[in-house]
């Protein structure tokens, strides 16, 4: 005889059970994103923004590991240092990067720059930086309303050398 097929979807509501994953209600926050605002521009705005931060690493103590992970309100481009920092989740999803930034990374002054693109009423990004310390400390840096942001790109925005005063 021809093979046959059916299915069947679940009978009572109270078969449906699950949970969220994700940054809310699922399997925790990464630790990058603990403390971190979601840190946004000119509300209403339909155009891409650009989010700065400079940031030290000591000379007498470096970092030996760093990680990224870094949530668009749609997607994202990161950089640190004006290296573009791209990772296997944005195969998935443009708006999530999560990835190891050590080779970019050196003592003294650095910088992470992210555009945000629109797509919703206003662009805004949540991210966090662990840094993993030559004496075993572990350093964090997350978004917060110290972050610059701008609303027009400006060319090598993303470089280390960059002048932001007038963001």
């Amino acid at each position: 005889s021809e093979t046959a097929t059916w299915s069947m979807g679940l009978l009572r509501s109270a078969d449906w059970t699950g949970r969220w994953i994700g940054v809310k209600g699922g399997e925790g926050v990464p630790e990058e994103f603990r403390g971190a605002s979601w840190i946004s521009g000119d509300a209403g705005a339909q155009q891409p923004l650009f989010f700065r931060n400079h940031f030290e690493l000591e000379n007498e103590n470096p970092a030996s590991y760093g990680l990224l992970a870094a949530l668009g309100s749609s997607a994202i481009r990161v950089f640190i240092n004006g290296k573009e920092i791209k990772s296997p989740s944005q195969r998935e999803s443009k708006r999530y990067v999560a990835q190891a930034i050590t080779e970019p990374l050196h003592p003294g002054s650095n910088v992470v720059a992210i555009q945000v693109e629109p797509g919703t009423p206003s662009a805004s990004i949540v991210a966090g930086m662990t840094f993993d310390l030559a004496d075993g400390e572990i350093h964090h840096i997350r978004t917060n309303q110290n972050w610059k942001v701008a609303s027009r790109e400006q060319p090598g925005w993303e470089e280390l050398e960059f002048d932001d005063t007038d963001w």
